[in-house]
């Protein structure tokens, strides 16, 4: 009688940082040209990051 509900699993927040990027794509869309900035930095960081995973495999 002394378990918790539901344990804590490894990767279990996820589903938490899932929701949130969703939430900042929705916001950046709503704002729209005021935000260009930071979806530059974005789709900088993907073009490095896929730049990245080019190099390792």
């Amino acid at each position: 009688m002394d378990q918790p509900i539901s344990s804590y699993v490894d990767g279990m927040n996820v589903l938490g940082i899932i929701v949130f990027c969703i939430a900042v794509g929705i916001a950046i869309s709503y704002i729209g040209t005021t935000a260009k900035p930071l979806m530059d930095l974005f789709i900088a960081l993907d073009h490095v990051i896929t730049a990245i995973v080019n190099v390792i495999m």
